[in-house]
């Protein structure tokens, strides 16, 4: 974990503004259902006014919409610049190796890495710290947001979850026996 992050702190400015944008869409996403119940009570209410909640729902789904495309612009350009830097440092490697060294290796293992391997690294660059960073804040998001609505229903509903966790540990020490 350690080398990822070294490798994304050159870029630790365009990270950073990319994950500001993919919690302002994630804080959006959260905002959507009230609007929904607002527009839903207006118009079971009958109310004159019941058509500007499903007005600022479009304009959080715009708002989404452009944080989207900039979190995967920042997020995953930073990816791209880490993929580009890890393939010029393995052809540097490989270009300053002796002939002798490349006459014992096959040159398919020289493409897999510059492909696949550096690939893979880049994709935990990319989406694994969108993942990360996304389910991370989603979930405390989530959490947080059903204690303020009801906190004795939110109890009840994470209660199930003490004894699954419990259960996932067993079962994986269980497996990689």
């Amino acid at each position: 974990m350690r080398g990822l992050l070294a490798l994304l702190w050159r870029h630790r400015a365009r990270v950073a503004l990319g994950l500001l944008a993919l919690l302002v869409v994630d804080g959006l996403q959260m905002v959507s259902p009230l609007l929904v119940r607002h527009a839903i009570d207006g118009l079971v209410a009958g109310a004159d006014g019941a058509w500007l909640p499903a007005l600022g729902l479009a304009a959080v789904g715009l708002a989404v919409l452009a944080g989207r495309y900039w979190w995967r612009v920042l997020v995953m350009g930073a990816a791209r610049l880490v993929r580009f830097r890890l393939r010029s440092r393995l052809h540097r490697r490989l270009v300053a190796l002796p002939p002798r060294w490349h006459a014992g290796h096959p040159a398919g293992d020289h493409l897999t890495r510059a492909s696949s391997d550096v690939d893979a690294v880049a994709n935990a660059c990319g989406l694994g710290l969108i993942a990360a960073f996304d389910a991370s804040m989603m979930t405390a998001m989530t959490v947080g947001a059903m204690l303020w609505l009801d906190p004795r229903l939110t109890l009840l509903a994470l209660m199930p979850l003490l004894p699954l966790g419990g259960a996932v540990w067993w079962i994986g020490r269980a497996v990689h026996r």
